[in-house]
């Protein structure tokens, strides 16, 4: 059944190849199966499968499904309106906490509804969530900065994050948040 199953997915035959791979569940491919199940969910772009798979590899063997799984949200929350897609960013949020992507889409997301101040704090958190994201970060922070949100406070933290790891985006943030209108330097 596991052969057959593979056999189907390199022939592209994948509603067999699901089939086939559910069939494995309870037996010692079940493993192997979920993982290959949960490939070709994600690359089908079927997010709600993905998850479902995902959660039940975490369940029996916890720590690598989660970034995965807030990914799964991330990309599920892209299809809904903003209120909708809140509490699944939030979700992806919890589940990764050093994940960027959440933070960003929801920072996004609320200053399309004029809460910028919100979205200033939620990417200042991030910064020190999500240290190797940091340089994404940057010009978004940097851009709600120059519209005069939180201004000395973005400045300050980039500048403390460029002393610690120089890096070009940092850099190319701060210049940015430098070039800022008179009116919005007041």
């Amino acid at each position: 059944q596991h052969a057959l199953a593979l056999d189907f997915l390199k022939a592209g035959l994948l509603d067999r190849a699901e089939a086939a791979l559910a069939k494995l569940e309870g037996t010692a491919f079940e493993a192997q199966a979920r993982l290959a199940r949960l490939a070709l969910y994600e690359r089908t772009r079927d997010w709600t499968q993905a998850s479902a798979i995902a959660q039940r590899l975490e369940q029996a063997e916890p720590g690598p499904f989660a970034p995965r799984l807030a990914h799964y949200l991330c990309e599920q929350a892209a299809a809904l309106d903003d209120a909708a897609a809140q509490p699944l960013l939030r979700e992806a949020m919890a589940l990764a906490p050093t994940a960027a992507r959440p933070r960003m889409d929801l920072a996004a997301r609320l200053q399309r509804q004029g809460q910028d101040d919100a979205a200033v704090q939620l990417l200042l958190e991030a910064t020190d969530a999500a240290r190797a994201w940091v340089p994404l970060l940057a010009g978004a922070l940097s851009d709600l900065a120059r519209k005069g949100h939180r201004r000395d406070e973005v400045r300050q933290r980039l500048e403390s994050l460029y002393a610690e790891q120089p890096c070009l985006d940092l850099l190319e943030a701060l210049v940015t948040l430098d070039d800022a209108p008179e009116q919005a330097r007041a």
